[in-house]
């Protein structure tokens, strides 16, 4: 989709992306020669050159047979011409505050669509529809195609004021399944990478901000955040991504404090280059129902035959041999008033309209769901529909993306504009912030120079990989953290929520502009789990025009020397983990986290404050975009289905995860308590399910989880119920044993404690075992109860000590839990004032403890 009206914060009047669809109609094979057609072969590489519009002014007649190249070429080089690049409108932090407002609201706006195509009975691609500007509605913030830059500095605090002035929702608009995709217009704030609270009016995406309901975010970002490239967007949960498909996203730029030489900004060769913020975005769009009534007149005398009133009517007659369109708009107005030769322009349209319209000359009478499919038609080819996004299924089904980019014209935008012209001079360092804002496809940067002697919209032009980027690109962040050392590199892989910061330096020693093509390049790490394999196709980006050399020398590369001594986050080393988190992202049966669709109210992961763990990450099927808000992590290796580990070593907040493969990460929790979630960053699943809420609580004691490094629990011999001494190794199950302590024996949380043990429905080759202090107690543990009891009687419970089941300080035994397996090793522990009541818990890790082993 190409935005027209940026002109706001623009200047002159500007394109950017929204595009149309056409949708309802029917084909039907037609005779050779009628139809715009496309050979099959020809169609698989649809997309492998998006030069369309760089050049070309004017109109061309439309042959009746080209090429796919030539009828994308023609059809977007003639109308379309390319904006001057801009990031978006930019508020910045006084005095230590950005306080500043956010309307959510719908936009109606024009923008350009291309040539659209579908494939006729014989799989041929043809014309669906005509290049041309469309009518858009779309939610927005502030009524613009991309959110306003946000930028402020480490130690701030970023107030914003969201005002959703979306209206109230009809009630078939929100489904009573949490799962299923409701209630759009709905909104919150996340600011995604930012370490900051999640608790209250924060970066909490817990909450939700109603129709005609205001908010204030308050976020205060530490005084030793790291600088660098962060973005925010809506995030509630069942509309996040019709919100950000929508264009509802932009960019949050973290400034360093001041006077701080420790920041990536200070390095020589960094500090004062001219940047570029990038925030690509993948919009989707499909028409609104016109709903209008449809008249037909195969055979009217003349215009002076047809209606001359109406009320959303639209009327299709046929007037020697040529159709006409009359329109009255749903308050009587005469919205359109047009004959063939007024629509020259949309030549393919019209004359599939026509061979449409032979199945219902005359109206005998017309089935509905063809009436619908001539308006649709007629709104179409007169401009009178709107494009919006509404329909989740529509959008977001399996290969919707790849398929709308053909059928209906969807581009990927930069800060929501298509193909931008991006000017700079010869030799000059550029600092590119891409932020990957979309839902669905890979973005793959490359930068190909154009020969000198060629026009941009030279046909022989080839995607040419050889020759791409001769120079170099030096990537040195990535998720806003800097990396350990620049990286020269050729290509930078984004997937949805990826942010990467580039260096990059273009030469032109000649005395004409030099042209460079930003290319998406082609790829095969397809997201679409029901197309895994499949190949992308290339398309172009942007220009990037290199202004002659003044003579100057070239701007240096930063020094290795000068990068290194860069502020980054320490890694963690194996000797500071301790807890060892596992992540299935599952497709199967349901879209859910270790087979638990979301669920705000079911049990989190519960992590502890000032701790360290590990994460192993994984996928049932296809590739997901892994997603933890609050706090970042190592990616400290990858293992693949043969057992052979690539170490990785770079901190990030998002991580694409491959099925077949094992991700190993390692994060802090620091600082910030409260609850947040994970989920993956393909934002139609994260709605469907695949989201997890993460607590952090600042305990005294020990959370429960399993261990990083598990370790041999010490043997003991002690008395039983009957005093007959039992050892550890006794008592142990076959598989696993699960050793409960208890504060005491007459303690009333430890009696419901016992009795929940006692109902639960224990697995073979599971024992339990509880372990109690002090002699046994008349009546205790109760006749007939079913598990073994041993008592501690040692002066200084020994036993509960060699636990960590005791508090020196107050002579106190501690509650704890903890799973052993059949070698006596300790995967799973908890120690806390409180008896673990969540039998069903222990029995879920000793069941994936099963399958790993």
């Amino acid at each position: 989709m190409y935005i027209l009206g940026f002109s706001r914060f623009l200047g002159p009047l500007s394109f950017g992306l929204m595009v149309g669809t056409f949708a309802g109609s029917t084909l039907s094979a037609a005779p050779p020669g009628t139809l715009t057609r496309i050979g099959s072969r020809a169609a698989e590489r649809i997309n492998r050159s998006d030069l369309e519009g760089i050049l070309g002014p004017t109109r061309q007649a439309a042959p009746q047979t080209e090429s796919v190249r030539e009828i994308q070429r023609r059809s977007e080089r003639s109308e379309y011409q390319h904006p001057e690049f801009r990031s978006g409108e930019e508020r910045v932090s006084e005095n230590g505050i950005l306080d500043t407002s956010l309307a959510i609201i719908y936009d109606n706006r024009k923008g350009w669509r291309p040539t659209t195509y579908l494939r006729d009975g014989n799989s041929d691609l043809v014309v669906k529809n005509n290049a041309g500007i469309v009518n858009l509605r779309m939610r927005s913030y502030d009524q613009l195609p991309v959110g306003p830059t946000l930028r402020v500095r480490a130690g701030d605090v970023l107030r914003v004021h969201l005002k959703n002035q979306l209206p109230v929702e009809k009630p078939e608009n929100h489904s009573a399944t949490l799962n299923t995709p409701h209630g759009f217009n709905r909104t919150n704030l996340h600011t995604h990478g930012l370490h900051v609270s999640p608790a209250a009016n924060s970066d909490n995406v817990l909450l939700e901000v109603h129709p005609g309901q205001e908010f204030e975010s308050e976020i205060a970002i530490p005084t030793d955040h790291l600088p660098g490239t962060f973005w925010y967007h809506a995030h509630v949960h069942g509309a996040t991504s019709i919100q950000v498909s929508s264009g509802m996203a932009g960019a949050l730029i973290i400034e360093p404090r001041k006077g701080d030489q420790t920041s990536i900004e200070s390095v020589p060769g960094i500090a004062g280059v001219e940047e570029r913020i990038c925030l690509f975005q993948q919009v989707s769009f499909l028409p609104e129902p016109l709903g209008y009534q449809l008249q037909l007149l195969p055979d009217a005398p003349d215009t002076d035959s047809l209606p001359t009133q109406g009320n959303g009517l639209a009327v299709v007659a046929k007037i020697a041999g040529k159709l006409h369109f009359r329109v009255f708009d749903a308050s009587g107005l005469k919205s359109a008033d047009l004959g063939e030769s007024d629509l020259a322009d949309k030549p393919e349209e019209i004359e599939r309209l026509r061979q449409a319209l032979q199945s219902v000359w005359p109206p005998d009478p017309i089935p509905q769901e063809q009436a619908e499919a001539v308006v649709a038609a007629v709104g179409s080819i007169l401009g009178l529909t709107t494009y919006t996004l509404e329909d989740f299924g529509a959008a977001f089904a399996n290969g919707r993306w790849p398929r709308g980019k053909v059928e209906d014209g969807w581009r990927t935008t930069i800060n929501g504009q298509v193909q931008p012209v991006i000017k700079i001079e010869s030799g000059r360092i550029q600092r590119f912030r891409f932020i990957h804002g979309g839902v669905r496809d890979e973005i793959r940067v490359q930068l190909a120079p154009i020969p000198l002697e060629s026009a941009i919209d030279d046909e022989s032009l080839p995607y040419d990989v050889e020759a791409l980027n001769e120079e170099g690109m030096r990537e040195i962040a990535v998720d806003g953290i800097p990396l350990e050392r620049m990286r020269k590199t050729e290509t930078i892989s984004l997937f949805p929520g990826y942010r990467s910061d580039v260096l990059v330096r273009l030469t032109n020693d000649t005395s004409q502009t030099q042209r460079y093509l930003m290319w998406d390049g082609a790829g095969n790490v397809s997201l679409d789990p029901s197309a895994p394999d499949a190949e992308k196709d290339p398309a172009v980006l942007a220009i990037i025009e290199v202004r002659p050399s003044k003579g100057s020398s070239a701007d240096a590369w930063p020094s290795a020397h000068d990068f290194s001594n860069v502020r980054r986050p320490d890694p963690i080393p194996d000797g500071e983990v301790f807890g060892l988190q596992a992540i299935k992202l599952q497709l199967r049966p349901s879209l859910s986290i270790n087979g638990e669709p979301f669920d705000p109210d079911g049990r989190p992961i519960t992590l502890q404050l000032g701790r360290a763990d590990q994460w192993k990450l994984t996928t049932d099927l296809g590739s997901h975009p892994f997603h933890i808000h609050v706090n970042p992590f190592y990616f400290v290796s990858e293992t693949n289905s043969a057992g052979m580990t690539t170490p990785q070593g770079v901190w990030r907040d998002t991580l694409l995860v491959r099925s077949g493969t094992t991700y190993d990460v390692r994060t802090r929790y620091r600082r910030y308590i409260g609850d947040f979630v994970l989920h993956c960053h393909i934002l139609d699943h994260e709605d469907q399910g695949m989201m997890k809420v993460v607590r952090v609580v600042n305990d005294n004691y020990e959370v429960g989880t399993k261990l990083a490094k598990p370790y041999l629990a010490s043997s003991w011999t002690l008395p039983d119920a009957s005093g007959t001494d039992q050892s550890l190794t006794d008592l142990m199950g076959e598989e696993f044993t699960i050793l409960v302590f208890l504060e005491s024996q007459g303690c009333p949380a430890c009696n419901e404690q016992i009795q929940n043990f006692s109902n639960a429905s224990i697995p073979d080759g599971v024992k339990i075992v509880f372990v109690a202090p002090g002699a046994k107690e008349a009546g205790f543990p109760g006749p007939m109860f079913p598990h073994h009891v041993v008592f501690d009687a040692s002066d200084q419970r020994d036993v509960f000590r060699d636990y960590e089941c005791y508090l020196a300080t107050h002579q106190s035994p501690l509650h704890g839990a903890f799973i052993l397996d059949d070698q006596g090793r300790v995967r799973w522990r908890e120690i806390s004032d409180e008896p673990f009541m969540e039998i069903e818990h222990l029995l879920n890790e000793i069941e994936l403890m099963g399958t790993e082993q």
